[in-house]
């Protein structure tokens, strides 16, 4: 980890400064993040072995609701291995039975073979990952085989979450890095490790214990620390969304954004998620002068009630000495919580972007106007970041706003994001039925 000694001066503000600059992602570089997923979408829609792999599922074909049967399936996650029944029952309605099983750790790390021993087949839910139909004529790398001379769509399985695996466009900062050389696949699954909810809370985790180490003065818990701090993936992302949550309780609405199940959710448009990472006091749409965060006593009655609440979960949860932990401090920790899980907001939006651009439904930048009425995209709220969509404070609004920025207000107003509830073991069981139909 990088000393922040360097960037010492006074109470700390221009370390705090230069942390929040690492984290900041303008127009241009999202633009340019996702200009470089459409380029890795060519690159493995043509050849194989590049780590975006774009894995043809020779899938051709989506349900169309009235199919009926009963179909099993497998589903390997990080913690579980689910086995499920589904029921179609031809009204665009099914029933799901399932059982969870634990996967141990010796299981998750060791040989495939072990694993596979102990499994017929599986699907592997990463943290991050999406599919989408593409146009046969576009995957290059199927050659003269009959799948593409066939023609017709197939669904594409993107393994986007090892998008960038060099690092090379991604915003990487020394916690990143951190995060990364110390993980069990050091150098795989960039993308992944930037906005999945597996890493987000040991990326925060990186950026206070740098605080906490500062030097000549520490500039967070007057550099106590603790077993669970100190611990490897000891902040967990179910905590830093608890302090946002808290952090956003009871506040005003200040304008409404399209919600994860349709209608609308009241967020802030702009993307600023009342930010007040700033060093001066801001502005935000209007509402009047907010203060720099570290600045307690010029915040509200409310939000010092609010800092209260936050700083007694983080004693509580992080088993802190209450003697180290101030007002401040909890501002501190909600700050870099909303740093973290703001970037990977805007990095999500670059993925959906992407499949909007390379499926013809939008323009990067802007100015198509889509033939579809409603652009439907699934999430499962099982797995990160959509379990993140679903629950973590503003990550929803932060995503649509970066997605309009993207690709423009008329596409991004006609997305319908959906919670698709156990969604990796209904699509294996709708794959199944799919092949089924193809006679495979």
């Amino acid at each position: 980890m990088a000393p922040t000694s360097a960037f010492l001066k006074d109470d700390g503000h221009q370390t705090f400064d230069s942390i929040a600059a690492q984290f900041q992602l303008d127009d241009e570089a999202l633009h340019t993040i996702t200009k470089q997923f459409l380029e890795d979408f060519r690159l493995g829609l043509s050849e194989y072995n590049h780590p975006m792999a774009m894995i043809p599922t020779f899938v051709t074909g989506v349900p169309n609701g009235s199919e009926t049967g009963t179909f099993l399936a497998l589903d390997l996650g990080g913690t579980n291995l689910r086995v499920c029944e589904v029921r179609l029952l031809g009204n665009h309605e099914f029933t799901l039975r399932q059982q969870k099983y634990r996967v141990s750790d010796a299981l998750k790390t060791g040989e495939a073979s072990v694993l596979f021993a102990a499994i017929v087949g599986a699907i592997f839910g990463t943290g991050t990952n999406g599919a989408y139909v593409e146009k046969v004529s576009n995957i290059a790398k199927l050659g003269d085989s009959p799948a593409r001379l066939n023609g017709g769509e197939m669904v594409i399985n993107a393994e986007w979450g090892a998008f960038n695996n060099t690092r090379t466009t991604l915003p990487t900062t020394v916690f990143d890095n951190k995060l990364d050389r110390e993980s069990i696949n050091p150098r795989l699954q960039a993308f992944e490790k930037f906005i999945s909810g597996m890493y987000l809370g040991e990326i925060t985790r990186n950026v206070l214990l740098s605080l906490i180490d500062a030097a000549p003065h520490p500039l967070l818990f007057n550099g106590r620390s603790s077993a669970q701090l100190n611990g490897h993936y000891g902040l967990d992302t179910a905590i830093i969304s608890e302090v946002e949550q808290i952090w956003e309780s009871g506040r005003p609405p200040i304008a409404s954004v399209k919600s994860v199940e349709g209608g609308t959710s009241l967020d802030d448009p702009s993307g600023s998620s009342r930010d007040t990472s700033s060093l001066s006091s801001t502005q935000v749409n209007g509402v009047g002068n907010i203060p720099h965060f570290l600045d307690i006593d010029a915040h509200s009655e409310e939000d010092r009630a609010r800092l209260e609440r936050i700083r007694s979960i983080l004693i509580q949860r992080l088993h802190l000495d209450p003697e180290h932990v101030s007002l401040r401090d909890a501002a501190v920790v909600r700050w870099a919580a909303s740093l973290v899980a703001n970037r990977a907001a805007k990095l999500s939006s670059c993925s959906i972007a992407a499949v909007l651009v390379q499926t013809g439904r939008a323009e990067l930048g802007g100015g198509l106007t889509p033939q579809d009425e409603h652009i439907i995209i699934g999430v499962d709220g099982r797995c990160s970041p959509n379990s993140l969509i679903e629950h973590y404070p503003n990550f929803n609004a932060n995503l649509r706003t970066s997605l309009r920025r993207l690709v423009g207000e008329e596409v991004e107003s006609r997305v319908d994001i959906g919670m698709a509830k156990d969604g990796s073991g209904v699509g294996a069981a709708l794959c199944a039925l799919q092949a089924i139909k193809q006679g495979l």
